[in-house]
């Protein structure tokens, strides 16, 4: 222990990395998107929508694809991080400060739509229920994991690419699934059934919850409804959003980072 970090996690670099991020402005119009959903939802079903709905997971997202954008990558490019680990900081510390940093900017900004929601549901007489006190943490998990995901790639992917390539694997994915799942349809009409296609569509459907963080919305529809609730989404998220932050450590650690001069 130095002073500079705690071993995973360097707080000097976590507010600097915070306070850049802000000097971003398109964060800023996304982030008031995220806020805008707390105030738009209805007051009996704010659990429900604040971070669900029809819009709630793509604000979100958005947001959390632009937050996450060259985390990594820019500061490697620019040669500030070769500068900044000449102090006595790990890399561990220095790649958990840049992530712990993104994700306070998350949490405040989804505490701040949080807070409007809860304005909405007590100014309406809802009450404040047990689902809209989880929905802040159980949506926040979530996002934080592809925050984490997006850290990782920006390791080995130079400027903003990071995203790009996770929406690209996502669409082709989609588009994988949908191609294969529209042919074994039309396969089905026909009455000429594949067994290849039914079976690829079968193998896609299993693994598809398990190729990325799970979308809380079930999980938080379940607790607004005061139904039984499948709390495996939540604890699937906790462990994606570590093993991304231990990937992206990894991959730094064997990454070389001395400056090349042309």
């Amino acid at each position: 222990m130095n002073g500079y970090g705690s071993g995973l996690v360097s707080w000097p670099i976590a507010k600097a990395c915070a306070r850049e991020r802000l000097r971003q402005g398109p964060l800023w119009i996304l982030g008031a998107l995220v806020v805008l959903q707390g105030v738009a939802v209805s007051a009996d079903q704010a659990a429900a929508t604040l971070f669900g709905g029809a819009m709630g997971p793509v604000s979100l997202l958005l947001f959390t694809l632009f937050l996450g954008a060259g985390m990594i990558s820019e500061e490697l490019e620019n040669g500030h991080a070769q500068l900044v680990l000449l102090r006595p900081i790990t890399r561990a510390e220095w790649f958990g400060g840049r992530l712990a940093g993104a994700g306070l900017l998350l949490l405040g900004v989804m505490g701040l739509a949080w807070v409007f929601a809860l304005g909405v549901a007590l100014k309406g007489g809802a009450g404040v229920s047990l689902a809209l006190l989880c929905a802040l943490p159980i949506a926040f998990v979530w996002a934080f994991a592809w925050l984490a995901t997006l850290a990782a790639l920006s390791v080995v992917a130079r400027g903003w690419s990071n995203t790009g390539w996770l929406v690209l694997a996502v669409l082709g994915w989609g588009f994988l699934y949908y191609f294969l799942a529209a042919g074994n349809a039309l396969s089905r009409a026909a009455q000429r059934e594949s067994k290849f296609l039914d079976q690829a569509v079968t193998l896609l459907r299993t693994i598809e919850p398990y190729l990325g963080p799970r979308n809380p919305s079930d999980l938080m529809s379940a607790l607004q409804m005061g139904g039984a609730a499948d709390w495996s989404p939540l604890f699937y998220d906790l462990l994606w959003g570590a093993a991304a932050w231990l990937v992206g450590v990894l991959l730094l650690n064997r990454r070389e980072l001395a400056l090349r001069r042309p």
